[in-house]
């Protein structure tokens, strides 16, 4: 599997409320990009583990996130538009679900 592969799945898993297992593949990932000593992929998703467990708030993982270059993703066409894809979809996730890794209730929260 590769990057983009591996974060389609995460942002699949996070709209579908499966946090378990796009907790897992984001492990998978760091595990992956640690091997290839792939700084940018590790920050990437060292930021993506961090908001999950709530160990960072919506600016923090929104700066972090930008920061990051992403030329070592292959078939990023808009780098922009690729970053604030998977922002939009954590934060909803997050605020959708009430997540704060290992607990969390992955029924829909209505207000």
């Amino acid at each position: 599997m590769n990057v983009n592969v591996i974060i389609d799945i995460i942002k699949g898993l996070m709209l579908q409320g499966d946090v378990e297992r796009a907790y897992s593949m984001i492990q998978t990932g760091k595990s992956m990009a640690e091997k290839n000593r792939n700084t940018s992929q590790i920050k990437l998703f060292k930021c993506m583990d961090l908001i999950i467990k709530g160990e960072i708030d919506e600016k923090d993982f929104i700066n972090n996130i930008k920061k990051i270059n992403l030329r070592s993703i292959k078939y990023i066409e808009n780098r922009d538009e690729y970053i604030n894809s998977i922002i939009n979809i954590f934060l909803y996730a997050i605020s959708r679900y009430n997540i704060r890794y290992p607990e969390y209730s992955n029924k829909r929260i209505d207000p």
